[in-house]
């Protein structure tokens, strides 16, 4: 998977060779299909953060944190990218994200990392499955005498190992004369052989059935952890994965191994449950799960992708509106509002704070006219008593001015 880089770029990555095994420190080599002397000089090349991860829906495998990432140029002359660690793996495969840049351009590449079991795993399994079917083919050349003398080199050869073949060999050399009737005398003979097949057969089940006859997913497991956890002898790690793969199918989203579900119950396979399916079957299963998670993860990133894209271009589409309300026979003139909004995305809103102020405004209209008409009904009543009370009084008579009395007469003089 490819993210967006920043520029064109000349660097192109071919495939990734996987040079350790599984229990090993990480050795990986992926091949540069073409590069720039310019972009030789400044190149630079590391592991995604774990933001890049969690981004990209990713788990992010702490072996990567000290992975160190070279160029390196082969003997044919071909650069190469050189993947190194000290840690061991412990995980049959391992989601790398790499980072690279230059200084004309910027690369972002996914690869997924398949680890195959060390060489030592299938010697000790042909080791130890012989021991395990050495007891069936020894009693089929026991009850055949004839061949004296082939028999006792073979039981020879195994002497070290097992001193009691001799003493089971032997008898029979001895009753040969009387074979026949040593028919029952045969009989005994390969009593004894079922006996330490079936003591090894009651003890492993006997421990495993105690120890791990079924897990619990914890937080943070994954199969791969799970089945080396309780991986039994004989059986390769891949051989348990999918074991427990085909095992507990209703643990897995969408059918596929990558996707454990957390909190639910494992049941562990046996021994011979495991390796009913062989190495070579148990790979291709794997590759094919991860080939299957890949393909998801693309998906998921780019829907992703698509949704972030579709934030952005929403972000940068905002409006600057002014609103202005007119209020109508209001007191006092308000101030206008400036709002800032968002094209597209507060629409709704916008709708519902329109209604909202018309309906008020609707309130407040209605409540002037109510007001309007109860003072015009109280200037009327008050208009309608004004001529009764106003009449002016009928005016008062004036009041005549005392005339003066007349000034009195004096006496006639004495004659």
């Amino acid at each position: 998977m490819s993210l967006a880089p920043l520029a064109s770029w000349a660097l192109g990555l071919g495939r990734l060779n996987v040079q350790s095994a599984l229990g090993e420190p990480l050795r990986a080599d992926i091949e540069i299909t073409s590069i720039t002397p310019e972009e030789t000089a400044s190149l630079q090349a590391r592991v995604a953060s774990p933001e890049t991860y969690r981004a990209a829906g990713v788990d992010y495998n702490q072996v990567l944190g000290a992975t160190n990432i070279t160029l390196q140029r082969r003997a044919d002359g071909r650069s190469v990218l050189r993947l190194s660690s000290e840690r061991a793996v412990t995980e049959p495969f391992v989601d790398a994200i790499l980072d690279l840049a230059w200084s004309s351009g910027r690369l972002v590449r996914e690869y997924t990392l398949l680890f195959d079991p060390p060489a030592s795993r299938p010697s000790t399994q042909a080791l130890n499955s012989p021991t395990m079917d050495a007891p069936a083919p020894r009693p089929a050349p026991v009850p055949a005498p004839v061949p004296v003398a082939p028999p006792r080199p073979i039981a020879q050869a195994p002497a070290p190992v097992a001193p009691a073949t001799e003493e089971a060999a032997r008898p029979p050399a001895v009753q040969r004369p009387a074979s026949r009737p040593s028919a029952p005398a045969v009989a005994p003979s390969p009593a004894p052989a079922p006996r330490p097949v079936e003591a090894p057969t009651a003890q492993a089940p006997s421990s495993s059935s105690a120890d791990a006859q079924s897990v619990k997913v914890r937080s943070g497991d994954t199969l791969s952890k799970i089945a080396e956890r309780n991986l039994q002898p004989g059986v390769a790690l891949d051989q348990m994965i999918v074991g427990l793969y085909r095992a507990n199918p209703q643990a897995f989203q969408g059918n596929n191994m990558n996707r454990l579900r957390s909190g639910v119950v494992l049941n562990v396979p046996s021994a011979d449950q495991a390796t009913a399916t062989s190495q070579p079957e148990a790979r291709q299963v794997i590759q094919a799960q991860s080939a299957d998670f890949a393909a998801y993860r693309q998906r998921l990133a780019g829907s992703v992708t698509e949704s972030v894209a579709a934030t952005q271009q929403r972000q940068a589409s905002g409006k600057v509106e002014a609103e202005v309300q007119d209020r109508k026979q209001s007191a006092a003139p308000t101030p206008d509002k400036l709002q800032l909004s968002k094209g597209g995305v507060a629409g709704g809103g916008a709708g519902t704070e329109d209604r909202v102020a018309k309906e008020r405004a609707g309130q407040d209209s209605s409540t002037r006219v109510a007001e309007l008409s109860r003072n015009l009904d109280d200037l009327r009543k008050l208009k309608e008593k004004a001529p009764t009370a106003s009449k002016p009084a009928p005016a008062a008579p004036p009041v005549a001015a005392p005339k003066p009395a007349p000034a009195p007469v004096p006496p006639p003089p004495p004659p």
